[in-house]
């Protein structure tokens, strides 16, 4: 995380510990320290929003009447950051393919019977009978 980095996630958490009661005996800036120390190599999106989680009382199994613990906040991060980047990865467009090269599925000689075919230069019944294809006869 960068200094700019660092001050959002600073921001985010001193807002989250003065959002609950301040424990007797607790120093504010050795414990804000020790939250950034735990959470140094994720996103500040990720410390944002588990921040207003907290706040909001959305974690699951917080008692919502004390700050988190450190271990408890870092587990929460990280279980953010893992969503965020899930998230991020399903926005990225998919490699894009390149469509294979066009072949006709029958050979020349069978188009250029049935080209002649259409244009009155070949029979259909010689067409039929030399690739064993059976005409109907229309009336």
């Amino acid at each position: 995380m960068n200094a700019k980095d660092k001050i959002r996630a600073a921001k985010a958490i001193s807002i989250m510990l003065n959002s609950f009661p301040l424990q007797h005996g607790t120093d504010a800036e050795v414990q804000l320290a020790s939250f950034l120390e735990c959470i140094d190599q994720f996103s500040p999106e990720a410390v944002e929003e588990t921040c207003l989680r907290y706040r909001r009382g959305e974690i699951v199994g917080h008692d919502a009447r004390f700050a988190p613990s450190t271990a408890q906040f870092t587990q929460s991060v990280k279980e953010r950051q893992s969503h965020l980047d899930w998230l991020n990865a399903s926005r990225i467009a998919p490699e894009r393919q390149i469509p294979k090269p066009y072949s006709p599925r029958v050979s020349k000689e069978k188009m250029q019977a049935f080209t002649d075919a259409l244009h009155g230069r070949r029979s259909w019944e010689s067409l039929s009978e030399e690739f064993g294809i059976p005409v109907r006869d229309v009336d």
